[in-house]
């Protein structure tokens, strides 16, 4: 599985529960969520961020804890059930990344440049997938994915 920026983070839950029974929880994760949760608004921040003391407007602890209480069935993208492979951006170099191991990966794959801090991984400054491969098809390719069509029968 391939997959970028929010997506990484839904194909992050499902490579870890391959299966239909991991549709409800994952919807339950996003329903149990707000915009607070993810982007808190701080005043002294906004400030920091508008004065080039830091790199974005939010920190990245909201994020984090979300990918923690997601209960994915794994920290390291290599422990998932299903091969996981993520797309980042290395924002210094303007270069896509595809990210297969490691407890940061996904993190990197939904940083929002401006919004959420790069994540240092290997030295680089990764963010979000999406700026480079919002739809990461030449990457999925390039990894050896091969098309399926599931028949899913019409009720």
């Amino acid at each position: 599985m391939v997959a970028t920026s929010v997506g990484a983070l839904n194909g992050a839950f499902l490579a870890g529960r391959p299966d239909l029974s991991a549709i409800e929880p994952l919807r339950e994760v996003w329903a149990s969520i707000s915009r607070r949760d993810i982007f808190p608004m701080s005043v002294a921040g906004i400030v920091a961020a508008l004065l080039g003391r830091r790199s974005s407007l939010f920190e990245s602890l909201g994020l984090r804890s979300l990918i923690l209480n997601a209960r994915l069935g794994f920290s390291n993208l290599e422990h998932a059930t299903i091969p996981l492979h993520v797309v980042a951006t290395d924002i210094e170099r303007a270069e896509v990344v595809v990210l297969s191991r490691g407890p940061a990966a996904l993190l990197a794959s939904t940083a929002i440049p401006g919004i959420l801090p790069p994540v240092d991984i290997g030295g680089r400054a990764l963010v979000d997938g999406g700026v480079l491969a919002n739809v990461p098809l030449l990457e999925a390719d390039a990894l050896g994915a091969v098309a399926i069509r599931a028949r899913v029968p019409l009720r």
